[in-house]
């Protein structure tokens, strides 16, 4: 946290951005997005995957990490795991 009394958190959507991210400023994730780890995948990730993952994300970012759980379907597909055809409610045009 600054001297201000704020806090400064990146976002990370994937492994890769994880490894590339270098700044010491930040300590926190505002969000990292898990779906990611699924969606860039070719099958389900194994449970080693993502505590290897989670395991780099507490290495790296001593403070506060917010993860959002599997945010899948409508316009983000995971070919995989079968889910039904899901109209997306941001992409309807009006009538």
């Amino acid at each position: 946290m600054s001297k201000l009394g704020i806090e400064f958190r990146a976002n990370i959507g994937n492994e890769e951005e994880l490894e590339l991210f270098n700044d010491k400023l930040i300590n926190s994730i505002g969000l990292f997005r898990s779906e990611f780890v699924y969606i860039d995948s070719d099958s389900p990730p194994t449970l080693d995957k993502q505590i290897s993952i989670n395991n780099k994300l507490s290495r790296k970012f001593s403070n506060t990490v917010v993860f959002r759980t599997l945010d899948i379907g409508g316009d983000k597909k995971v070919p995989y795991l079968n889910l039904p055809e899901e109209e997306n409610p941001f992409l309807a045009s009006e009538v």
